[in-house]
């Protein structure tokens, strides 16, 4: 998204935050050697992450605590007794 669509940072952010939260389960569960790449997926997705996180003037501890904004509440009108 960064190259083919240009996104700015604020709209990558959520992108990265998502990838890190799941990092601890990708290296719990998936972090053998892959043998067509050569590497372990789950250091290499971290070490994208952080390099990712960098090119976009972010530090990993900024990137973590991302939250979606809070949504307008919208509910049901309240329909008066007639």
């Amino acid at each position: 998204m960064k190259e083919n669509e240009a996104w700015p940072p604020e709209r990558l952010t959520p992108l990265l935050a998502g990838r890190l939260e799941l990092l601890p389960w990708l290296k719990q569960w998936h972090n053998d050697l892959d043998p067509t790449h050569g590497v372990c997926l789950g250091d290499y997705f971290a070490g994208f992450v952080t390099e990712e996180a960098y090119t976009l003037g972010l530090t990993l501890d900024q990137v973590r605590p991302w939250t979606p904004p809070a949504r307008a509440a919208r509910g049901r009108r309240c329909r008066s007794a007639s």
